[in-house]
């Protein structure tokens, strides 16, 4: 049996990561243009690969739980996005831009040569030898990003286009089919706090259950959703219930004190991270041109904007 395996997910051929631990899947190959080299596939056999546009990267997901055998039925699986990576290495952690405000989040400027060795197995599987149920990226906090009260409130009002009768959906899905969760999930829906990007490393029986789980709620959100004339950030609702759902569902597992779970920084990848400074000076301008509710609003904007740099 494999140690570990990782599927870091690709929609767009960029940046692509491959050693004996990461293994790149290219998602929504199905209806594709262009099937990448040295990826495999989330569209053969029992797949969802023509839904990503809803799933988003979960379709990796669901590949790799229905073909566990196929990919060397490792003992630990994980999963990240092309951009947003685990920080294993620990000179990578002092990084000198924050991606969300008071998170553990740093930017990348680019995949440079020899990145990838911050992933061999001399990094990577020393996190494993305590033998941790799961390790998940640092639990963020969404008030200093969205300026949300809450985790109900940030979906439909800090998520790109999603919709409040998606929300809806989510929660009574979850409390007709899994009364066990109701109280987890209120504590979740209250709160501010949330293990995002469907990105984590588990054991092999964890990630069966809390893929059936996952899958589970998300067809009868699916079913019970008209997503007909929905544009293409709204389609996107299925992907951003997984995070909720991922966070629910550690959220109840943590209750037992026997569940070990570890929380690691994390790296997102981007080739321009100066347009963050960029729209800094553009909020800093509009706000002192401004009057009334629109002062107020770019004020907002740059005050994040300066936290999200500084890392506050």
């Amino acid at each position: 049996m494999t140690k570990l395996k990782i599927f870091i997910s690709y929609k767009k051929k960029k940046h692509i990561l491959k050693n004996d631990i990461l293994q790149p899947i290219q998602t929504g190959r199905a209806i594709c243009k262009e099937r990448f080299e040295n990826t495999i596939g989330d569209d053969t056999g029992d797949n969802i690969s023509e839904m990503n546009p809803k799933y988003n990267e979960l379709s990796a997901q669901y590949w790799v739980w229905k073909h566990y055998d196929e990919v060397d039925n490792p003992e630990y699986v994980g999963f990240m996005h092309n951009r947003r990576h685990f920080i294993f290495d620990p000179e990578l952690k002092h990084l000198p831009y924050v991606w969300l405000p008071k998170s553990r989040f740093y930017f990348l400027k680019e995949i440079y040569d020899g990145y990838i060795n911050h992933f061999s197995e001399e990094k990577i599987l020393p996190y494993l030898e305590d033998k941790p149920n799961c390790i998940s990226f640092r639990k963020v906090n969404i008030r200093p990003i969205t300026n949300q009260s809450n985790m109900e409130k940030h979906f439909y009002n800090g998520l790109p286009s999603q919709k409040k009768e998606v929300f809806k959906t989510l929660e009574r899905v979850i409390k007709t089919n899994y009364p066990e969760y109701i109280k987890t999930f209120d504590e979740f829906k209250n709160g501010t706090e949330m293990y995002c990007c469907n990105s984590f490393i588990m054991q092999k029986k964890l990630f069966f259950e809390y893929s059936k789980f996952l899958f589970d709620i998300l067809n009868k959100i699916d079913e019970q959703t008209d997503s007909t004339n929905f544009d293409e950030k709204e389609i996107r609702f299925l992907g951003f219930c997984g995070e909720y759902i991922l966070s629910v569902f550690l959220m109840q597992k943590l209750k037992n004190p026997n569940f070990k779970l570890k929380e690691l920084a994390g790296t997102f990848i981007c080739d321009d991270y100066k347009i963050f400074e960029r729209r800094l000076q553009k909020y800093k301008i509009l706000s002192k041109l401004s009057f009334g509710s629109k002062k107020r609003h770019y004020i907002k904007k740059y005050i994040n904007y300066k936290r999200r740099l500084e890392g506050k």
